[in-house]
């Protein structure tokens, strides 16, 4: 019996592979694009890896279980060749038990139910994604136009694809914690299925440590997988769109995508700046005099205007000074004296800035503060005047500029421009699945963005798993080599137990 349900599994398990890895050729070759750094055949190497691992592992598991059975079915032979009628025991530590095959047994129907779902499912999804593609050209169209091929009945049966798949990863979740429960808990549940059994889960475990690595490895492929198939059909089923500007913003974002191969930045149009405000100076201060007040509530009504809706203004002044001898001990120089008073220009205007009504004025402004002084700028030939000049000569030059630059874009503004900017060339599935997997192992390249609030879930859920699988489960697999080491050791001294019960050897 034990030989024939052994059977059994293997052909079930084959038949698992090959329909699996069927559906993986068949959505390969239905995408049309084979080979090249472009082509599907890397998604059908990454998706074909899960079934190679299992095919694996399933054959090491019946090639344990064959040999158990072997043993027992040897066991047998012996007691009936003696005329006992007992079942077989166990007389050494590796010898197997009627008990120890049924273990095996369940733990090998419970492999094969979460291998099944696992692989095709995740299989399944690209065929369905595959057909979508080659119906909906979603790879090629442009986010700003949309597809008005796509009808809302589709637009959410491809989102509920994208919360199935959802639901499949919580289903193979509550697998693989009921093993790890197996593993490290007390196992004495009662359940209906056989399969189910925590302390046959447990035994076979042990039985195949190796085995259910490979278990724990594959499900973490496959999870990772069907991360990638739920974000790109929620992405998919946004690019629903009714006619005209009606479209949905995607739900990942490249950050360093273009429109295209060939399509090169434009220049940026240079700043053009305006002048708010002059600001005069008596000889030798870099205090503005009384009739600057003015200009400087020019200034400031200039600034506020132009970071008005939260955009960020370059303010620009330019201090000059004039020819006249420096007496003053402060500056040692016109150029000096020159660049105090737009310092000095730049501080009083802040000053009044801090009491605006507007509350963010000083968020998002950039100064530059040059000075342009007058040395230098004689003719050839030509010394300092002779003659000592009147304080009116010279007014022009004794002044700050305030100039104010169009506005340009604060950093927040242009990630978001970025990310619109972008909208012109979605994702491929090759992208949503390198995302999905960078997420669930936490390697946060960050040149993909989540956009929709559904998208942040996700990756929060995927982000939680991760921790569950490398902290929790591969963590049972630790106590699991403690477990083994334990039973063994019971094991042998129960037999020792039983030899000398049953009196001191006889010797001769």
């Amino acid at each position: 019996m034990a030989e024939t349900s052994s059977r059994q599994f293997l052909i079930v398990n084959l038949i698992l592979c090959a329909v699996s890895e069927g559906v993986v050729l068949f959505a390969w070759l239905k995408s049309g694009e084979f080979f090249g750094s472009e082509g599907s055949i890397w998604l059908c190497v990454l998706f074909g890896l899960p079934i190679t691992i299992q095919v694996f592992g399933s054959w090491h598991l019946h090639t344990k279980f064959e040999n158990n059975h072997n043993q027992l079915k040897n066991s047998g032979r012996q007691n009936a060749a003696t005329g006992s009628n007992e079942m077989p025991k166990a007389e050494t530590g590796s010898e197997p038990d009627l008990e120890h095959v049924r273990s095996l047994a369940s733990y090998y129907k419970f492999y094969l139910i979460t291998m099944g779902i696992c692989l095709l499912t995740y299989s399944l999804f690209w065929a369905i994604y595959v057909n979508g593609q080659q119906f909906y050209l979603w790879e090629t169209a442009a986010w700003d136009k949309g597809l008005s091929a796509m009808t809302p009945g589709w637009s959410r049966f491809y989102f509920g694809l994208s919360v199935l798949a959802l639901l499949t990863i919580a289903l193979l979740l509550c697998l693989v914690m009921w093993m790890t429960r197996a593993i490290i808990g007390e196992n004495k549940t009662k359940t209906r299925f056989e399969f189910l059994n925590p302390d046959h889960l447990k035994r076979g475990a042990a039985e195949a440590p190796f085995l259910t690595l490979i278990f724990f490895i594959t499900v973490f492929l496959g999870v990772s997988y069907l991360f990638g198939f739920s974000f790109a059909f929620h992405d998919k089923a946004r690019l629903l769109t009714t006619g005209g500007s009606d479209h949905k913003e995607p739900a990942l974002v490249m950050g360093s995508l273009t429109a295209g191969p060939t399509a090169l930045p434009e220049p940026s149009p240079l700043p053009t700046r305006t002048r708010v405000a002059t600001l005069t100076f008596d000889i030798g201060t870099s205090v503005p005099d009384a009739d600057s007040e003015e200009q400087l509530s020019k200034a400031v009504t200039g600034i506020q205007e132009m970071s008005n809706n939260d955009k960020a203004v370059r303010i620009l002044l330019i201090g000059s000074a004039d020819l006249r001898q420096i007496e003053s001990p402060a500056y040692q120089s016109n150029y000096e004296l020159a660049e105090a008073r737009a310092q000095n220009a730049k501080h009083l205007i802040l000053e009044k800035l801090s009491t605006s009504k507007f509350a963010n004025v000083l968020r998002n402004l950039e100064w530059t503060c040059l000075a342009q002084p007058n040395e230098g700028l004689e003719k050839p030939g030509h010394h300092a005047r002779k003659r000592i000049p009147a304080n009116y000569e010279g007014k022009e030059d004794r002044t700050v500029h305030v100039f104010l630059i169009d506005a340009f874009e604060a950093p927040a503004q242009l990630l978001v421009r970025n990310v619109r900017s972008n909208h012109l060339k979605p994702l491929r599935l090759m992208d949503y699945v390198y995302f999905a997997n960078y997420t669930i192992t936490t390697t946060g390249y960050g040149d993909i963005v989540p956009n929709t609030t559904y998208a942040k879930f996700i990756c929060s859920f995927a982000n939680i798993c991760e921790v569950l699988f490398l902290v929790v489960f591969f963590n049972a697999l630790l106590s699991l080599a403690g477990a083994m080491t334990i039973s063994a050791t019971a094991r042998k001294v129960n037999v020792l137990h039983e030899k000398w019960s049953n009196g001191p050897p006889r010797n001769g």
